[in-house]
């Protein structure tokens, strides 16, 4: 569904994924028994989410043009079967689980991009990205310049 507000096209949109793994076992060999090992795992997981996002292009003077983009998402897990991760290490048979390792339950996602097209063969763009989840905090930023030749 697209609803269009002047020369801006907003989608709202909303997902839902189901997602399953399997990872064989490992076991690090050398170490002197201080290699690694954990068992296979079966992992599966169901999320959903909600997002929105926004798109417009502009004619600005001189044959420039100007884009933007931006989006805005939330998704969280209903479901989640094998997280758990347990490793030992390979001189010793004592099994713990590993803090850290798993996936996050919930996340918003936020971001944009700008394009200025300077001529037909030369352009600035610039993108900006902010994670916030469950077990961490991401933030982006890139510019770039580009020309055709």
């Amino acid at each position: 569904m697209h609803l269009h507000v002047g020369a801006l096209r907003i989608t709202p949109y909303a997902e839902l994924d189901y997602a399953t793994l399997h990872r064989d076992a490992f076991a690090e060999t050398g170490g002197a028994g201080f290699g690694l090992e954990s068992g296979p795992q079966d992992l599966s997981r169901w999320q959903g989410g909600l997002g929105l996002r926004t798109e417009g292009d502009w004619s600005l003077s001189g044959g420039r043009r100007l884009s933007l983009s931006t989006y805005a998402q939330w998704q969280r897990a209903w479901s989640l079967r094998g997280g758990d991760f347990e490793a030992s290490f390979t001189g010793l048979d004592q099994w713990l689980p590993l803090a850290g390792i798993g996936l996050s339950r919930y996340e918003a996602d936020f971001g944009g991009t700008a394009v200025l097209r300077l001529t037909q063969d030369t352009w600035l763009r610039a993108d900006a990205q902010l994670l916030d989840a469950q077990y961490g905090r991401d933030r982006e930023l890139s510019l770039q310049w580009g020309t055709a030749f």
